[in-house]
């Protein structure tokens, strides 16, 4: 089995702030300005003569404080049942003036009076489990609003209406070869409970014995194929109040795999083209070269010569710069 890795270069940015500030010399008086007769007078703002404080444009205009949404918590509920939206809104500084009622998404539902605080909702008769998001906005008497959202989460089951279904897991998919001892990763997970029991089955597949079947974490030796074959798996997951959930994970197997035969290579001026046959089963090859022979020990290429590993191949050719300077090159 060939694994692929990718690098990832990540280019961080950093954005700065310049602030400039200006400023005028001198101290700035807080007194007011003399008449003739040395008496301080008070600026009159309807004499356009009269020195009068310019606004401040920092200082806020609007006053008005937003009224604070409130859609109530998220629920759970039975398909085709209604249910209570109990929303509210709150304004510091005034009074909420209206009240609305939309559904963003889901199966459509009716909300039975879309412009009150607290409404109810007939929810659709759907058969599989869905879930429906609301939203309340909120306006003052002043024209600000907010807006807040729920989510209610549909069950065709009423069994399943207190209780959260648990969360299988049955692993990433394999690729073994014949003989291999093979360990089935599965997992569970209940958001409001434990998970009770593990159950694995095979469900498609050459047939083989599964040791530790009723645990997390069964394993078994991969079978005798014909070239290829593929395996499957399905977990099963049991939680403290009875409900269940699966999930699947398919284990592909190869028949052992011999090098590829009639390995050639034909040299041209500046390249070395390597071909060979193809192997049945085989998705990719791997291609060993150095400046010096390998002796067999693949495994240490990288201590050799100029030792190279091309992984991955997906073609019966691969071409390789030839080096100049030396007469003997070696490829696995």
């Amino acid at each position: 089995m060939i694994k692929q890795q990718q690098s990832r270069l990540k280019l961080l940015a950093s954005a700065g702030l310049l602030a400039l500030l200006a400023g005028c010399g001198g101290e700035a008086s807080s007194a007011s300005p003399l008449d003739n007769s040395g008496t301080p007078t008070t600026p009159d703002p309807t004499d356009p003569t009269d020195p009068v404080d310019p606004v401040d444009p920092t200082t806020p205009t609007d006053t008005n404080a937003s009224p604070v949404a409130n859609a109530g918590q998220d629920q759970r509920a039975l398909a085709g049942t209604t249910v209570h939206l109990p929303g509210s809104g709150q304004d510091a500084d005034g009074s909420i003036a209206s009240y609305e009622w939309t559904q963003v998404d889901g199966t459509n539902a009716i909300i039975n009076n879309t412009t009150a605080a607290t409404t109810t909702v007939t929810l659709p008769s759907v058969t599989t489990s869905e879930v429906l998001s609301f939203s309340l906005t909120v306006t003052d008497n002043q024209g600000a609003s907010d807006t807040d959202s729920v989510d209610l989460t549909l069950f065709v089951d009423a069994s399943t209406v207190d209780n959260s279904v648990p969360l299988a897991n049955a692993g990433v998919d394999q690729v073994v070869s014949t003989g291999d001892s093979v360990l089935l990763s599965g997992s569970g997970d209940d958001l409001d409970g434990v998970i009770e029991s593990y159950a694995w089955t095979q469900t498609d597949g050459a047939s083989v014995t599964l040791t530790d079947a009723n645990t997390s974490m069964p394993s078994f030796t991969a079978p005798t194929v014909n070239g290829q074959a593929t395996l499957t798996f399905a977990l099963k997951v049991t939680d403290d109040k009875g409900a269940t959930a699966s999930d699947d994970v398919d284990v592909e197997v190869f028949s052992p795999m011999a090098p590829p035969e009639n390995v050639q290579a034909v040299a041209t001026p500046g390249t070395i083209t390597v071909s060979w046959d193809a192997v049945p089963g085989a998705e990719t090859y791997n291609l060993y070269y150095a400046q010096e022979s390998l002796n067999d020990d693949i495994a240490n290429y990288k201590t050799y010569l100029q030792g190279t590993l091309e992984a991955g191949l997906d073609a019966l050719t691969f071409e390789v710069d030839s080096p100049a300077s030396i007469t003997e090159f070696t490829l696995w």
